[in-house]
């Protein structure tokens, strides 16, 4: 990347044993309750929430974001204080599968750095299989070495939830459940970070690189587009 991102946030975490299922008023189905004394159903849900004493806050090179605004990141239950800088390397549409023809890590060490990645999956790409790979891309990330993973906003999301709609869910709860071994279950426990960028702050990443984000948004749009770290 074109200079490194500095991430500064704390989070809240309670954890709650329920045995009904817990209200959702995000517009998601309620979260399935446990069963009771059946080993491989989580006996707790975790809500963690990014605590408000303690504004997060991303900063791309010199320039500041606070959560909500130009940046969009939620709270993490096991990683409860952030406050790191690295730099970042982008990887396309962040997707490592080679096998389906996705190969947007080949040539790239993304060890230690945090890695940027469009949102969704190139057009023409067949739609089942995609949304199930854009759905593991912070796995996909962990396993390359990655600290984080920030995800850019893209017409295409846009379209679906308006930028100012999506900063305004930074205050929302997330859920997850806790697993056998006492920790909160999450697809990739090894990534520290994972977050958003609004249109703004993207073209700030990519200020004085040797592609625009406008210039990598019009490579993306095209049938099979598949812009390049």
């Amino acid at each position: 990347g074109p200079f490194p991102v500095t991430v500064v946030g704390d989070s809240a975490a309670s954890v709650a044993a329920l045995h009904t299922p817990l209200v959702r008023t995000d517009g998601f189905p309620p979260v399935p309750a446990p069963i009771p004394n059946d080993p491989a159903q989580p006996t707790a849900y975790l809500m963690s929430l990014v605590a408000t004493t303690a504004p997060a806050r991303l900063t791309l090179g010199t320039t500041p974001f606070d959560n909500g605004t130009e940046v969009l990141f939620g709270a993490n239950p096991l990683y409860t204080r952030q406050d790191f800088s690295a730099d970042v390397v982008f990887a396309g549409y962040g997707l490592d599968a080679p096998e389906h023809g996705f190969d947007d890590y080949a040539g790239l060490d993304v060890r230690g750095k945090i890695v940027v990645a469009l949102w969704g999956f190139p057009p023409g790409s067949p739609s089942e299989m995609a949304a199930h790979l854009n759905s593991d891309k912070g796995r996909m990330a962990q396993d390359r070495g990655a600290l984080g993973l920030i995800t850019l906003s893209t017409p295409t999301l846009e379209k679906l939830v308006p930028w100012p709609s999506m900063a305004g869910r930074m205050d929302e709860p997330a859920y997850t459940w806790i697993g056998p071994d006492g920790r909160p279950y999450s697809a990739a426990p090894n990534l520290a970070f994972g977050g958003t960028l609004g249109p703004k702050a993207a073209a700030a990443l990519f200020a004085g690189a040797p592609k625009s984000f406008d210039a990598i948004l019009a490579e993306a749009s095209q049938q099979g587009g598949k812009p390049k770290g």
